[in-house]
Formats: structure tokens, C-alpha cells, sequence
């Protein structure tokens, strides 16, 4: 566990900010969640700093993450609004100077998946309330999903965002569910009584929209899309119901449209746990019970990511359906997952397949167009048929092994 150890003394002006001593390359920029806003509780970050007392500093806060950089031993000061100056050298000998309130440090892997939030962009935040969320929220743009207009939403505490009502279910229900229509990157029971903090807010400043713009060229570059609108939820560092651990979660859901097409991208930074202890879970651990569901579902129509609802749910934060670890991005007006096929509400990779029946009778593979092609072709002599999530598959007869 890397010791990074809290130098108040380093520390200039008033801004109550920890100095510390660090040995790993880690980028300091407030244009993430700046504050961890909590006066009075202590909070155990990731890579083994212990922050307690923030009452004395005012509840303003460096938090300190592990790097997933080894490669230098300086901290590197980025900040695009002058919000923090200086630079830390490896032995923590300079002081950081803050400029305003607001300081994060991330790591840099981080920093490339999810988009910026925080107060310092202006973000409000939810309710800190057990299954808490926001009242009805007017956005400025349509927002097309699954062919259904809307103008309005709710951010919902449990890792949802939901049209028409609140969603305040705490255990997910599988995919379809009737009635509901939400859109949920990490659906579980979260509850930011016990830590963290849920942002939200509508974006249409040209930084944001350039980059949703640029992201979409880069994986999409046929699709020319030029985003006109955004509305960010960012779930930071949300501890689980009944949680007796320091185990968070961080995720985000970006809705954005060009006033034609209707994007969802999800955003996954560190997931560390999957279920709450009213679902089942383990207090030490948040894992077990009923586990985390990730997709969407309105009425006649739903889609889970693989490994939703399943022990493996916390591998989303290292797969995509476009090629960068812990990113999905859908099309939702028209519902299409680019990257791979649609086949029963499941996603498969091109190039995929598997058999519809318990018997293996059928054969469906996932083509390069998007479509699915389902022929009659049972598995090969030797072969047995074998459950495979919602499908089969075959494999070598475990017996002839």
C-alpha cells in the first residue's frame, strides 16, 4: 500500500489544504470533483492516506489516490482555472499554493474517462438521503429515448436516471421491468449518508460540447456528430447501504444529443463494490446478494450490459464496446450499441456467437453490419451444450477431458 502522508506544515495561506509527501506521478486539476464536502467525518482514501479532523480545516481537503503511474516521482500541477499553482516537489519539501477552495488530485487513467464535474463547474448536487434523489428537473433540450420525447428527468441516488417518476427502488429488478423508464450505469444501493457525493448539471459550454463533439468523431468518425446539449450525472465515491467498509464506487452517465440523435456514454472509474446489505450484500465486502444492474429499460424495450446482475458486474469498469476501458456509448433515440449486435436484449461483440436453445440447435452469430445471423448448425461431434449467461454455447464434454 503506498504511504502518503499528510505535511500540514507544508501547507501556505488559509485554504485549510493538506500538504503531503508523494511518490508517484499524479495529476493535480480542479476540473474534477474538487471536495469532498464532510466536515466533521473522517475519510480513508484510496491508497492508504487517512484524512480525519476535517472540522479544523473547514471540510476543505486534498484527497490523495493511488497512481496507476510508476514512471516518475514528481507530482505534475494541471488546472485550467488557475485554481491551484506550484508544484510539489518528490520529497514534499514546496508548498502548494491554492489560489480558491477547490482541489482535487486523481489519477491520470482517470482523468481521461470522466468528464469534469464538480462545484467548480457548477454542478449542484443531490439530497444526501438513503434512496434519496432530485425532485423533477426541466432540461432545455428534447431528449429522445427509445422514440419518447422528453423534457424533464430525475437523478436518482441509486445510480439511475430515470423519465416520467423518481426511482427510488434500492435492489434492481432484471431487465424488462415494467413501468419504469430509466437509464442506469450502476443501479445498487448506494447511500451517500455514509459517503460521497452525486452531481448533476446541464451542459452546453463549448469545452464540454467540444468534447463529447471530439470523443464521438474519434469512435465515430462516419456518424458526424456535433453535440448541441449535455446533462452529466457523476456518482463520486458513493458508499453502499450498510457499509461497515471504506469500499466506493465512482461512475458517471452522459446524455447529450445534436438535436437528431439521442447518445448515452457511460463512464467507469473505480468500482469496488456491487450490492448493499438490504440486497443481500456483505457489509465488509458490498459484495454478494443481489448485485448491481447496468443498461436500460422502458416500457416494450431494455438492454442490460453483460455481466449485469451477475458477481462480475465490477468488470464493467474494464470493458467497453469501444475500445477504451470503462466506456460504453449507446445510441438511445433509435436504440442501437455500436461495436457489436443487440441480440435478445444482450450485447455481443462482431464476430460472436452463440446458440439460442438449450439444446444447441441454432447458431447465432453477431456480423460486422450489426445484424444477427441465426442458422441451423447444432454443436460439432464431441461437443456439449452448456448454459452461457442468457445463451449456450459449446464446449469439449468436461467428461473426455
Amino acid at each position: 500500500m503506498i504511504d502518503y502522508k499528510a505535511n500540514r506544515s507544508a501547507v501556505r495561506g488559509t485554504s485549510g489544504v493538506h500538504g503531503y509527501q508523494g511518490r508517484e506521478n499524479l495529476m493535480i486539476g480542479s476540473n474534477q470533483r474538487d471536495i469532498y464536502q464532510r466536515p466533521r467525518r473522517s475519510y480513508r482514501g484510496r491508497g492508504g492516506i487517512d484524512l480525519a479532523d476535517m472540522g479544523r480545516w473547514n471540510g476543505l481537503i486534498l484527497l490523495l489516490l493511488a497512481s496507476t503511474s510508476s514512471s516518475s516521482e514528481n507530482l505534475v500541477v494541471a488546472s485550467s482555472e488557475k485554481l491551484v499553482v506550484g508544484m510539489l516537489g518528490k520529497e514534499g519539501g514546496e508548498a502548494l499554493e491554492v489560489n480558491g477552495p477547490i482541489v482535487r488530485i486523481l489519477p491520470q487513467s482517470q482523468e481521461s474517462i470522466l468528464y469534469p464535474y464538480g462545484l467548480a463547474h457548477k454542478d449542484q448536487t443531490t439530497t444526501v438521503e438513503d434512496d434519496g434523489g432530485t425532485d423533477k428537473i426541466h432540461i432545455r433540450n428534447t431528449f429522445k429515448y427509445f422514440g419518447v420525447n422528453h423534457r424533464y428527468l430525475y437523478v436518482n441516488n441509486n445510480g439511475g436516471i430515470s423519465f416520467n417518476e423518481p426511482v427510488t427502488q434500492y435492489t434492481p429488478d432484471a431487465f424488462p421491468i415494467p413501468g419504469i423508464s430509466i437509464i442506469a450505469p450502476y443501479w445498487a444501493d448506494v447511500d451517500n449518508e455514509l459517503g460521497g457525493m452525486v452531481y448533476y448539471s446541464e451542459r452546453v459550454d463549448d469545452f464540454t460540447l467540444d468534447r463529447i463533439t471530439d470523443d464521438m468523431k474519434r469512435y465515430f468518425p462516419d456518424l458526424h456528430f456535433k453535440a448541441v446539449w449535455s446533462f452529466i450525472v457523476t456518482w463520486d465515491e458513493v458508499a453502499f447501504y450498510g457499509s461497515e467498509s471504506d469500499k466506493v464506487n465512482t461512475f458517471q452517465a452522459v446524455l447529450t444529443t445534436d438535436n437528431h440523435r439521442s447518445i448515452v456514454i457511460f463512464n467507469y472509474g473505480d468500482l469496488q463494490w456491487t450490492t448493499g446489505t438490504a440486497s443481500g450484500g456483505d457489509p465488509k465486502t458490498g459484495l454478494g446478494g443481489t448485485t448491481a444492474q447496468a443498461g436500460f429499460n422502458t416500457d416494450g424495450h431494455h438492454f442490460s450490459i453483460p455481466s449485469s446482475r451477475t458477481d462480475h458486474v465490477l468488470n464493467i469498469k474494464s470493458s467497453s464496446n469501444v475500445g477504451t476501458p470503462g466506456r460504453w456509448i449507446f445510441q438511445v433515440d433509435d436504440f442501437k450499441v455500436p461495436g457489436g449486435c443487440v441480440f435478445e436484449a444482450s450485447f455481443m461483440q462482431f464476430g460472436q456467437s452463440v446458440w439460442k436453445d438449450e439444446e444447441c440447435k441454432s447458431k447465432c452469430t453477431c456480423r460486422h453490419d450489426g445484424k444477427m445471423d441465426c442458422d441451423p448448425l447444432p454443436c460439432a461431434e464431441g461437443l456439449v451444450c452448456v448454459p452461457a449467461g442468457r445463451h449456450f454455447m459449446c464446449q469439449i464434454d468436461e467428461e473426455d477431458c
